[in-house]
C-alpha cells in the first residue's frame, strides 16, 4: 500500500504558532486541540484497504474441526514397549531445524514464533510443552491415510491448539496443500501392539519439519536437553537443535521427524541414549502415500502419510480485539493536523485513521525547502525500507512519480507495524534534487567541520 500525505512549504508555514507547551505525542487529538487548531485536510474517499471494524476481525478458527494431517503407526516395541505414561513433545520447525514456530504440542498462549531452536528452554515458557498419552486399545486399526478415523475418539489429554500459526495458514484443500504449517490436536490409539497417532494440521511442503519426541516411562533415562547426534538424517536434525531444554519431567528417549518436501516426505527415527546423544537407530525413510521405503538397519516397521488438505483449525492471524491502540484490520487516512513549535524548531503532524497491523505502510512526503527536493522522484536515493523509496522513481514498475509543479519533497518517511506482539517501525530519508550524498566528500567534511564549530549559517 502506498498512501502519500504531501505537505508544502506554504502549508508548513500555516501550521506555525507559538505556545508555551507542546502536544503529547500519543497518536490522539484529544487534549491537543488547542495546539493543532483546525484540521488541515479532510478525507472524502472510502478506504479500499479494509475498515477497522470488529466485524472484519479474522475468525479465530477451531482446532477440533481439523480432520487431516500427519498420521503414522509405530510398533510399541520401538518406543519402549508400553503405552502407559507415554509422553509426547513436538513442534513445527524450519527445514534446517534452527528456527522453531509457535506451533508446539502442549500449547503456547498467544506467543509468536519461538525462533532459534537450540537456545530454547521450555522451563522459561509458561505452561507445560508436552502431553501424556492415554491411548485406548481398539479392535480395528485406523487406516493410515492422513485422515482422522472415528476410532481415535477425543483429542489426547484434552489438548487443542489455541495459538495462531506463525508459519502460515493453508488455504488450499488438496493433499499437497497450498502453504502453511500448524498443529491442531493429537489423537492416539493402540491396536495389536502398534501405536497409531494422528496429528491434525499441516506440514507445508517447503521443507518445514514436524519434530516429535517420546518419553517412555518403561525405558527411563533419556535426554532432558538435546545433545549432538552422530550425523545422518536424524542426526543432522538433532545436531541443529543441540542445547534445547525440555520441560522438567520430560526426558526424550525417541525422536521421530517428518519433512514437508515436495511430493515425497522424508521420515527419520532415532533412539536417544542418556546424555551422550548417541543414536542407536537412525532410520531414514521416504514416504509417498502410506508406503515407506528405505530405513536403516534396526529402524522400526512404520506406516505414515501426510495429508495437507486441512484449511480449518488455527488461523495464521494473531488474536485481535478491536478497537485496539496497537492492532488494526484496516488502513485509512481520515485527516491531517499540523503544528510548528517555532520556539523549539519542532514540527508536529497528526494523521488520523489506521494502519493495518500487517505491515501496510503510511508514506509521508514533506516539502520544507523550496531550494531542494525532488519534483520527479529519483530511483537512486538511499535504500531505506528495503529500497521502497526508490520504487517511486523510474524503473520496471513505470516512469516514476512526478508531483504537482509546486511540490518538490525533500524529506520522506514511512510508518508500518505488524507481528505479534505488534511492533511499530519507521524509516526516513532526505530527498535531494541531485540525489543522495554518499561518501565523505569535501561538502560533507565541510558540513561536519561547520557543525563541530557551531556555525551560525
Amino acid at each position: 500500500m502506498k498512501v502519500h500525505i504531501v505537505l508544502t512549504a506554504s502549508a508548513l508555514a500555516a501550521m506555525a504558532g507559538q505556545c508555551f507547551a507542546q502536544p503529547v505525542v500519543d497518536g490522539k487529538l484529544t487534549g491537543d486541540e488547542s495546539f493543532y487548531g483546525a484540521i488541515k485536510w479532510v478525507q472524502n474517499i472510502p478506504t479500499g484497504f479494509g475498515d477497522n471494524d470488529p466485524a472484519n476481525v479474522p475468525p479465530s478458527g477451531n482446532a477440533a474441526a481439523a480432520t487431516t494431517g500427519v498420521e503414522f503407526s509405530i510398533p510399541l516395541s520401538a518406543i519402549g514397549g508400553s503405552a502407559s505414561n507415554l509422553r509426547l513433545a513436538g513442534w513445527i520447525n524450519s527445514g534446517d531445524r534452527t528456527f522453531m514456530s509457535n506451533q508446539v504440542i502442549g500449547g503456547l498462549s498467544n506467543l509468536g514464533n519461538l525462533g532459534g531452536t537450540s537456545g530454547i528452554d521450555f522451563n522459561t515458557i509458561a505452561g507445560t510443552q508436552y502431553i501424556t498419552l492415554n491411548p485406548a486399545t481398539v479392535g480395528t486399526a485406523p487406516t493410515v491415510d492422513g485422515t482422522k478415523d472415528s476410532a481415535y475418539g477425543s483429542a489426547q489429554a484434552g489438548w487443542l491448539q489455541g495459538n495462531f500459526t506463525g508459519f502460515g495458514d493453508n488455504g488450499t484443500a488438496t493433499p499437497d496443500g497450498g502453504g502453511g504449517s500448524e498443529i491442531n490436536a493429537v489423537y492416539a490409539v493402540v491396536h495389536s501392539g502398534t501405536l497409531y497417532v494422528m496429528i491434525t494440521g499441516n506440514v507445508e511442503k517447503n521443507g518445514n519439519g514436524l519434530d516429535l519426541f517420546f518419553d517412555s516411562n518403561a525405558v527411563g533415562g533419556g535426554q532432558t536437553a538435546l545433545s549432538n547426534g552422530v550425523g545422518g538424517g536424524a542426526g543432522s536434525r538433532l545436531n541443529a537443535m543441540n542445547g534445547l531444554v525440555f520441560d522438567a519431567g520430560f526426558d526424550a528417549n525417541y525422536y521421530l521427524t517428518f519433512d514437508g518436501d515436495g511430493t515425497t516426505s522424508n521420515v527419520h527415527f532415532a533412539e536417544l541414549s542418556s546424555g551422550t546423544g548417541y543414536l542407536v537407530g537412525n532410520g531414514g525413510y521416504a514416504v509417498s502415500g502410506g508406503a515407506l521405503s528405505g530405513g536403516d538397519s534396526g529402524a522400526p516397521a512404520m506406516t505414515a502419510t501426510i495429508d495437507n488438505s486441512n484449511t480449518t483449525g488455527v488461523t495464521g492471524s494473531p488474536p485481535i480485539t478491536i478497537p485496539s491502540p496497537d492492532a488494526s484490520v484496516g488502513s485509512e487516512i481520515d485527516g491531517v493536523y499540523g503544528y510548528i513549535d517555532t520556539a523549539n524548531n519542532d514540527l508536529y503532524i497528526l494523521v488520523t485513521g489506521n494502519i493495518e497491523s500487517n505491515y501496510n505502510k503510511l508514506h509521508l512526503f514533506i516539502d520544507a525547502d523550496g531550494a531542494d527536493g525532488q519534483n520527479a522522484m529519483r530511483s537512486d536515493n538511499v535504500s531505506a525500507l528495503f529500497n521502497q523509496v526508490n520504487r517511486f522513481g523510474p524503473g520496471t514498475e513505470g516512469p516514476g512519480m512526478i508531483w504537482d509543479a509546486a511540490f518538490a519533497p525533500d524529506y520522506w518517511m514511512a510508518i508500518n507495524m505488524g507481528g505479534f506482539p505488534v511492533t511499530q517501525y519507521s524509516d526516513a530519508a532526505t530527498l535531494r534534487v541531485g540525489g543522495p550524498i554518499i561518501g565523505f566528500n569535501d561538502e560533507i567534511l565541510e558540513l561536519l567541520k561547520c557543525h563541530s564549530e557551531k556555525c551560525a549559517s
